[in-house]
């Protein structure tokens, strides 16, 4: 493992698996379950998943419920190991590349990873390594957040955000790479995955609220007030994440 990789699995281990508060906990399930809910009717029955950085298991149990033949990598030794113990397959492992066989899996998931890769060069390859692990017709499934609203707090809300993705942007490199996406969905943090003219206006609201919170006056005001930690909570609550789905051609 050259240096790059072991600072980058050194990064990994330092994320917390302690409980999640209840309430989160269930805003995760529930929006793993309808993300699900989501993809089937692009998988074949009993398909073949395979989730990069399953963090704390909620996709992982939604599709274990579902009746999915389910595998994992996660390079955290706590994540892995937690997952491991309730009966998962997760293999230890640092991507790009993707440890496994040509053509296997119906579905590559990865929520909140691409942003975490250090250039495009990395996201580019962990694309084509999706494409490679995926049967002809397969899917591969992104969450992410959108730079284009969240601005410099992109970088702030996590030392590991590195490639800035945009819808736009995350679309072209997958349409380079072998892709043709099919579905894009723009949610409102862990709220929802499918959107509808509602949550569209909540979402833009949302954002027109999020905008003047992102400035260094609102910082600096909350800061002053000794609410910085709240400051910066709201911020990490309320934010616009992307989905995409996209097939292999």
């Amino acid at each position: 493992m050259d240096r790059n990789q072991s600072c980058r699995v050194s990064s990994l281990n330092n994320y917390r698996t302690d409980p999640l508060r209840p309430w989160y906990d269930k805003v995760r399930t529930r929006h793993s379950t309808k993300m699900l809910e989501l993809l089937l009717p692009y998988l074949p029955s009993r398909g073949r998943v395979l989730e990069v950085g399953p963090g704390h298991g909620h996709f992982a149990r939604a599709a274990l419920e579902a009746g999915l033949d389910y595998d994992a990598i996660e390079p955290s030794d706590l994540f892995r190991e937690s997952l491991v113990k309730e009966g998962f397959l997760v293999s230890n492992a640092v991507v790009p590349p993707i440890p496994h066989e040509d053509g296997i899996y119906d579905l590559v998931h990865a929520s909140m990873l691409i942003e975490n890769l250090p250039t495009s060069h990395e996201a580019a390859e962990f694309a084509w390594e999706s494409a490679r692990v995926l049967r002809q017709g397969g899917i591969l499934s992104l969450i992410f957040p959108n730079y284009l609203t969240w601005g410099d707090f992109f970088f702030d809300e996590h030392y590991m955000h590195s490639f800035e993705t945009t819808p736009r942007r995350v679309s072209h490199l997958l349409t380079r790479q072998g892709f043709n996406v099919v579905r894009t969905e723009h949610t409102l943090g862990w709220f929802w995955v499918k959107s509808s003219l509602t949550k569209n206006i909540i979402r833009h609201a949302a954002n027109c609220m999020m905008w003047p919170l992102h400035t260094a006056a609102a910082r600096w005001t909350f800061e002053y007030a000794g609410l910085g930690e709240l400051h910066w909570k709201v911020r990490k609550t309320f934010f616009e994440a992307v989905v995409i789905i996209a097939r292999k051609v």
